[in-house]
């Protein structure tokens, strides 16, 4: 089944229940309107078994309440509304900010990297790499976590131009052992 570009389509609830039924990705490996898959031939048998094992973790409700305690109990989710007074007196609208900041790393990156640790937990990994071009979602892969999970390293192309650390120098993070990870 091929998700035309249309409302019902981008809703976030549809689009889950389509990867759980195994609509996505299509006939042309495009996940509905938002792109495809664009890898080499020698990785497809391991996204496969990735796809198979997050559709069935997804289906999952032990896999999904674990992932939920996890986004509750460790990062914070959900994260609170607060009221922009200045803006909404400014705009003459109501306006709120959704305090992304205050979850754990900071950003809503983690919780893609939680349900990953979860998820290679499940596949029984050895070993996560995080690939990243700005370096927040390697930074939430890397975190210790109270998820026990493989070790996870964070090789990035970009460079750190600041005094302190060294004009140009590779970036590259390794977590700090702690018991959370040592126990993986």
């Amino acid at each position: 089944m091929s998700l035309e570009l249309r409302p019902e389509a981008l809703d976030p609830a549809a689009l889950l229940a389509a990867l759980i039924r195994g609509d996505l990705p299509d006939e042309r490996g495009r996940f509905g309107p938002f792109g495809g898959r664009f890898v080499p031939e020698t990785l497809m048998p391991a996204l496969t078994r990735l796809e198979q094992e997050a559709a069935a973790a997804l289906a999952d409700p032990e896999f999904q309440g674990a992932l939920q305690g996890e986004l509750r109990d460790w990062v914070g989710r959900p994260t609170p509304l607060t009221p922009a007074r200045g803006l909404s007196a400014r705009w003459g609208a109501e306006v709120w900010l959704k305090r992304e900041d205050l979850a754990h790393t900071g950003a809503h990156k983690i919780n893609n990297a939680i349900g990953q640790a979860l998820l290679a937990r499940r596949l029984g990994a050895q070993r996560v790499i995080a690939e990243t071009g700005a370096g927040q979602h390697g930074v939430a892969a890397c975190s210790p976590s109270p998820v026990p999970r493989p070790p996870a390293s964070m090789p990035t192309s970009r460079t750190c131009a600041s005094p302190s650390s060294g004009w140009n120098r590779p970036m590259a993070f390794e977590p700090p052992p702690t018991q959370a990870n040592a126990a993986s």
